[in-house]
């Protein structure tokens, strides 16, 4: 009875002790990506060994903004098929505190899987950011991405000097025609 006790117990610490390696963390380290200070673009990548398998990651890519910059940035991870290979669970955008700013929408699941951030709202200030993308291995697999920034127009004050003149070339119209 005494054996039978110790071979359940010896059997469970090794399911135990199986079942913890086999959702190990197989992150990179952050990698810094460079962008030109006025607007550019950038591409990152990270491979995962088919050992790494049923583990999970959490990859960062830090950047930093010099100014008023809209955001563009996708990512795409490509496998033999839609149970091999990186299964991504999500792609975002943080402040350097850690801040949720923007999440990203896939775009297509399978094989090829593919996530976007859309570009029509993702204005950043200048400042330190970075771009994770999660997900959990299934065999080996690498993602790569792209990530562009583009300076924002500010007018300035001969533009707006100009709208006011506009604006008030057209009262003085609508008042002279609302007297005669």
């Amino acid at each position: 009875m005494k054996k039978n006790a110790q071979a359940i117990i010896a059997t469970l610490l090794l399911a135990g002790a199986a079942f913890s390696a086999n959702a190990a963390d197989a992150s990179h380290a952050t990698k810094v990506l460079t962008l030109n200070p006025a607007g550019g673009a950038a591409n990152y990548t990270a491979s995962f060994a088919s050992s790494l398998a049923t583990s999970t990651f959490a990859d960062t890519f830090s950047f930093r903004v010099s100014g008023t910059s809209l955001l563009a940035a996708d990512v795409t991870a490509t496998g033999i098929s839609a149970t091999s290979g990186l299964d991504l669970a999500a792609f975002a955008v943080y402040s350097s505190n850690g801040t949720l700013l923007y999440s990203a929408v896939q775009k297509s699941n399978g094989a090829i899987d593919n996530w976007k951030l859309n570009t029509k709202n993702l204005i950043l200030s200048a400042g330190n950011y970075y771009l994770q993308v999660n997900g959990t291995i299934n065999g080996a697999g690498s993602l790569s991405g792209n990530i562009a920034l583009r300076a924002v127009a500010v007018p300035e004050a001969d533009t707006y000097a100009m709208l006011l003149a506009g604006l008030g070339l057209v009262g003085a119209v609508a008042r002279r025609r609302k007297r005669a």
